[in-house]
């Protein structure tokens, strides 16, 4: 497994079943090496199960991010239209065109056609990611796109693991019920724990892995992408 598919893919899985994992801990009093056993091959088998679904559904989730934006957050910081500051953009366009071998629009040019700029500039975006691909050269782009990926991943799952959460945490709740009023034998601490802290990682998906979050993840990646168009030597 490569450290994309590791970062990406793996870790939001993990993220995902958390509670879950604490829950088997917390509640399964098994021998030291009969848990481990037991927590490995429950916790692969779903935490795999997971990470297959994590692109696409990541994927999905930035499809319509980026419809509602009307384009590729990356494609939309290289328009005239929004620029601040004329001679940078037009620094970075000159880069842009040197490296993606795409003539970019003029100011006149997407003033007259916005949807055709946008669709260039796509054009460029996606040349330009084919061309550092190279680790070695270009390890600052690499590392924003696993950061990226992983923003973005774990916050398409953001839905689903509030629902798990909230699963685990009303299951545990029923539990200590249960076992409050003699139906089931358990130790008061054990659904208190998993109670609690289901609880608090609902709190974590609903305040850190937010639409924000993966927006300033995106805006890195797309910094460091534009910022390794340069001259033909550094992309030869």
């Amino acid at each position: 497994m490569d450290s994309y598919s590791r970062t990406a893919r793996l870790y939001p899985a993990l993220l995902a079943l958390l509670p879950g994992t604490v829950g088997i801990v917390v509640f399964f009093d098994l021998a030291a090496w009969v848990r481990t056993v037991v927590l490995v091959v429950v916790a692969a088998g779903l935490h795999v199960a997971v990470m297959v679904k994590v692109s696409d559904v990541g994927r999905a989730r930035q499809d319509r991010v980026w419809a509602r934006l009307g384009g590729n957050p990356t494609a939309l910081r290289m328009r005239w239209a929004t620029s601040t500051d004329d001679a940078r953009l037009a620094e970075e366009h000159r880069r842009v065109q040197v490296m993606s071998g795409i003539e970019l629009p003029t100011r006149g040019s997407e003033q007259a056609d916005p949807a055709a700029a946008i669709r260039t500039y796509e054009r460029a975006v996606r040349r330009l990611r084919e061309k550092t691909r190279d680790v070695d050269k270009y390890p600052r782009v690499r590392a924003e796109l696993i950061a990226y990926g992983f923003a973005r991943n774990v916050f398409g799952l953001r839905r689903a693991g509030i629902a798990f959460a909230a699963l685990i945490g009303m299951a545990s709740a029923v539990t200590g019920l249960l076992g409050y009023v003699g139906f089931l034998q358990v130790d008061a601490w054990r659904p208190i724990v998993v109670s609690l802290f289901a609880v608090a990682w609902i709190g974590v998906w609903l305040f850190t892995f937010t639409g924000d979050y993966a927006r300033r993840a995106s805006d890195k990646y797309a910094a460091a992408l534009l910022d390794a168009a340069d001259l033909p030597d550094r992309s030869a």
